[in-house]
């Protein structure tokens, strides 16, 4: 009786076929260390108005990692934000998802010189550049009439600030183009940002989102102050981020830093523009 018992057990805790592939690519992704070296090569050219007018629609695997029981609990106090949509229009919903469902697209990065992706202002517009710890991340989808796009918004509690008055323990919301997962995000468009897990540092380069920054599909408008203050132009070139396997960031697109190993140097150097 007791053998029996134990047979049944074992049953429910042995994984079947797509729990071990999860497990598989969950190995492999974090053996994958990770910096970007190379640069990518895409279908088509975006406009620079990609730094205020985000396309989201992103496929990410379903993988997951197994976080540890302290990262479990970081996770339970981790507090839902609240969207309340009032320049937008109406029939655009945002919500959280727990699995990413979509269609994987290509996006091209417009050619930027170091000196571009470095400057305080691009197109007129002003760059941030900050430290911080990421305290949250939060994986939405936002639904059209006729269509859903996939982002990330992610809570940084500023460390310091390279270029205008954030204050130390200042809690500021940023988003990001694409959802990010446990170990890793798989798109295009977020090699970089896709490394991003709570607890961890990085120096981010977003634009402040104000009442000129929108996301339009068809007639509806999303304004995207109403999701986050900043935002990344993409998940590649405007952000470092520390990892236990070092610093994660678009290398192909930062020629000089070859000696560039931590945020204190990446910062050196960005307080020289």
């Amino acid at each position: 009786m007791n053998d029996n018992k134990i047979k049944e057990a074992w049953k429910k805790v042995e994984p079947d076929q797509e729990a071990d592939e999860r497990m598989r690519k969950a190995i492999l992704r974090k053996n994958n260390a990770a910096k970007l070296k190379k640069p990518f090569f895409f279908s088509s050219a975006l406009s620079l108005s990609l730094i205020l007018i985000i396309a989201f629609s992103f496929l990410n695997d379903n993988s997951t990692d197994f976080p540890s029981s302290q990262e479990e609990i970081i996770k339970e106090e981790i507090q839902e934000l609240e969207f309340n949509l009032k320049k937008s229009d109406s029939s655009i919903k945002v919500s959280y998802v727990d699995e990413v469902m979509g269609t994987e697209t290509e996006a091209s990065l417009v050619y930027l010189s170091e000196g571009e992706l470095l400057a305080e202002r691009s197109n007129g517009v002003q760059i941030a550049a900050f430290r911080g710890t990421i305290k949250a991340i939060h994986n939405l989808e936002v639904n059209f009439s006729y269509q859903t796009d996939y982002l990330a918004v992610v809570e940084v509690e500023i460390i310091e600030d390279y270029r205008t008055y954030l204050k130390p323990g200042t809690v500021i919301t940023v988003m990001a183009p694409g959802h990010i997962l446990d170990g890793g995000g798989s798109n295009t468009v977020m090699d970089t940002a896709g490394h991003l897990q709570v607890g961890a540092e990085t120096i981010m380069m977003p634009v402040r989102y104000d009442e000129t920054a929108i996301y339009s599909v068809g007639e509806q408008t999303l304004y995207l102050q109403e999701i986050a203050e900043y935002g990344l132009g993409d998940g590649i070139r405007w952000l470092f981020v520390e990892t236990s396997e070092g610093l994660v960031f678009a290398e192909f697109a930062y020629p000089s830093f070859e000696q560039v190993e931590t945020l204190e140097d990446v910062a050196e150097i960005i307080g020289d523009y």
